[in-house]
């Protein structure tokens, strides 16, 4: 896999909603890539 800073592009995860399943997967998928930051975009009405 390339250096951080080689990466030139993100790696995508949509999520409608979240359920138990995600909750396993979406870990996995982070670890599978290296994710070294992650940005969470929640909904609005999470939202001030």
């Amino acid at each position: 896999m390339a250096a951080p800073a080689a990466r030139t592009r993100p790696y995508l995860i949509g999520v409608r909603h979240h359920s138990p399943a995600l909750a396993v997967a979406v870990p996995r998928l982070l670890d599978a890539v290296g994710a070294e930051v992650v940005r969470v975009e929640l909904p609005a009405d999470f939202q001030p």
